[in-house]
């Protein structure tokens, strides 16, 4: 059963007038069951959400909440860009849940969201909606129910509803968890943006090909929503070699986009990731493989990339390295 949960308990936010001339890790959250650290414009939330019925889940987050700006280079005018990131764990959101995100109307940080030029908003372990279960339902098993079919309103909805009048145009990719169908996490970019002032060029929507050695099994597609296409790795029961790649169904993904200035300088990325949890889960390999198409698909210098999303930062490669047993390694 679904649970409902405020978005502020798994949430980040940021809003800045960004430099692209170094890589910039601008908003990230490390999550477990019960405990959130963020960082964001917000301040500090510790809160309980309760309903009625017995669907709903009782979580509790804590967020450690910290701006983060820069000064825009090479761009012929700064680039306003307002980056927010869930962790959702498949639970719902009721109509007005996005407040809790973005502020109030009137709050400061609702105004600096209604002045980006670019608004990113990345969901992971986020339950898919109606809509992109009967369009992906042929490829994949989805034994459970979407949110909008127990009263919920996804964020993206809600997002897209407070953008409305903007004159802003939107772009999704996504991608899907596959190890159970009972939770089928997808991951989801939503890039809303003026087309004034940038406009995308291509996407990745990469899954974690640890152990493949191929090239097997990625097809260009469109994306979710918007005028771009994608390089996308396929469902596994597209893809036959899947069955030897013991991380390919998991729900970790690689989300990126590129864009074009149009005001001068030179492009720039935009990435949201669910890492796994280990080097020995391939983390190394997915962003390697990710970056490097980046600069040889995208055509973006790997200099030139933000990266939002769940890094599951433990300890260097070297720290795990030192361990004999590997009860010690976890």
């Amino acid at each position: 059963m679904a649970g409902f949960i405020h978005p502020a308990l798994v949430a980040a936010a940021v809003m800045s007038s960004v430099t692209l001339a170094k890589v910039v890790a601008v908003a990230s959250c490390e999550t477990d069951e019960v405990q959130a650290s963020c960082k964001s414009t917000a301040p500090a939330t510790d809160v309980e959400h309760e309903t009625e019925e017995d669907e709903v889940q009782l979580l509790q987050r804590k967020g450690d909440w910290q701006q983060q700006t820069g000064t825009a280079v090479e761009l012929g005018g700064d680039i306003n860009i307002w980056f927010g990131y869930v962790k959702e764990e498949r639970v719902c959101f009721r109509d007005g849940d996005l407040a809790s995100l973005v502020g109030d109307e009137g709050s400061g940080s609702t105004e600096l969201l209604l002045k980006a030029d670019l608004v990113v908003l990345l969901q992971l372990a986020h339950r898919p909606s109606a809509e992109d279960m009967a369009v992906d339902g042929a490829d994949i098993d989805f034994a459970m129910e979407s949110c909008e079919s127990l009263g919920g309103i996804g964020l993206d909805a809600q997002m897209a509803a407070k953008l409305s009048g903007r004159g802003m145009e939107l772009v999704q990719l996504r991608q899907y968890a596959e190890d159970d169908p009972e939770e089928p996490d997808q991951s989801l970019l939503s890039i809303w943006y003026s087309p004034k002032v940038v406009v995308p060029g291509h996407g990745l929507a990469y899954k974690n090909k640890f152990q493949a050695n191929s090239t097997a099994c990625t097809a260009v597609r469109p994306a979710k929503t918007g005028p771009i296409n994608v390089s996308y790795d396929v469902p596994v029961s597209l893809c036959p070699e899947a069955s030897a790649w013991p991380e390919y169904d998991s729900s970790k993904a690689s989300l990126a986009i590129s864009w074009k200035p149009l005001r001068g300088g030179l492009p720039f990325a935009i990435l949201g990731v669910n890492s796994p949890s280990s080097y020995f889960k391939g983390k190394n390999e997915m962003l390697q493989r990710t970056m490097t198409d980046i600069e040889s698909t995208l055509h973006v210098s790997d200099g030139r990339v933000f990266i939002l999303g769940d890094m599951n930062t433990r300890f260097l490669v070297d720290a795990w390295d030192s361990c004999d047993a590997a009860a010690c390694r976890q």
